[in-house]
């Protein structure tokens, strides 16, 4: 069976034109580990594969554990998967991750960091693509105790060099934190040309 967590977004469907790719992220029994899974599905509906691949990196740092989680799986340009997802680092902040899969959907390299790990706490990622470029816009605390809309242009690849982080909002006021009426998360829609991002906000 699929386990999703993390309510909204905690389960991701992409089409790959002859099925689909299911991502999901899974908490371990002990509560050490906080991993994505990924299986291929065709397009009857059955499951493809010996078993759900772990797309997470193992354990191999204890005072760094997998914790990723509200994966956005999307199919790349050339082929196989792009799973982007927000991730705990061993400081305690969260960033935007990028984990793969082949068109088999079996992992392909390790999770690598889109935006900076500057403890900024990027987080709640949306993902919209053109055919050859991802559009990821999640909530970002810039730095300042508030909790702001930003984006990252990604390559089809999946690659981009971290730090390129661009914000679609400023200066809200701090009142307008983390906890009380933050933007609320961005849908996004690929356009002809660029992307359009949308997304509720309660400060006037």
């Amino acid at each position: 069976s699929f386990t999703s967590w993390g309510g909204s977004g905690g389960l991701s469907v992409a089409s790959d034109g002859t099925g689909w790719a299911v991502s999901w992220a899974e908490d371990a029994p002990d509560d050490s580990e906080l991993v994505v899974y990924l299986r291929r599905v065709d397009g009857s509906g059955v499951a493809l594969g010996a078993g759900a691949e772990r797309l997470s990196d193992d354990l191999v740092d204890p005072d760094d554990p997998p914790l990723d989680f509200v994966p956005w799986v999307a199919g790349k340009p050339g082929g196989g998967f792009a799973v982007f997802t927000s991730s705990f680092l061993a400081d305690g902040s969260s960033e935007i991750a990028r984990l793969q899969a082949d068109a088999a959907g079996v992992r392909a390299g390790n999770r690598a960091l889109m935006s900076a790990a500057d403890a900024r706490n990027s987080f709640n990622q949306r993902v919209a693509s053109d055919g050859s470029r991802f559009l990821l816009a999640f909530h970002d605390t810039g730095g300042s105790g508030t909790l702001e809309v930003a984006g990252l242009l990604v390559d089809g690849s999946g690659s981009n060099p971290p730090g390129s982080v661009v914000p679609f909002t400023a200066g809200h006021a701090a009142s307008n934190s983390l906890n009380f009426l933050p933007p609320g998360a961005p849908a996004l829609a690929p356009l002809i040309s660029g992307f359009a991002a949308v997304w509720t906000d309660d400060v006037t």
